[in-house]
């Protein structure tokens, strides 16, 4: 093993392979950096703050979460619900809040 080209030729698959391994870290770091973000998060947050962590469009989150059967809207609705396997798991939570309206005047014959 004192010939330097025998001893290139058995190092360089091994020394590219690494190469190609700490491009695909560097590549991967700020997806890990913004999981990292949402797990340590204490509390419960809306999908749109979640996108900000994950320095993505709240629009491409939503579109995500459907897709990958997380949320779903119900027929003619505008709001989005978390499938119950979510809540159950605790992945999800619905949180409520009370919307208070304009009355509408009454009209008096």
């Amino acid at each position: 093993m004192t010939d330097p080209a025998t001893l290139r030729a058995l190092l360089l698959p091994y020394s590219e392979k690494a190469e190609i391994l700490v491009a695909r870290v560097q590549y991967q770091e700020p997806q890990v950096r913004a999981l990292l973000r949402l797990t340590q998060a204490d509390g419960a947050f809306n999908i749109s703050s979640a996108a900000k962590m994950l320095q993505v469009q709240p629009r491409q989150l939503f579109a995500w979460l459907s897709e990958h059967g997380w949320i779903y809207r119900r027929a003619g609705s505008r709001n989005w619900l978390a499938y119950q396997t979510r809540l159950q798991q605790g992945l999800l939570v619905h949180k409520a809040r009370v919307q208070r309206g304009r009355r509408r005047p009454v009209a008096r014959t």
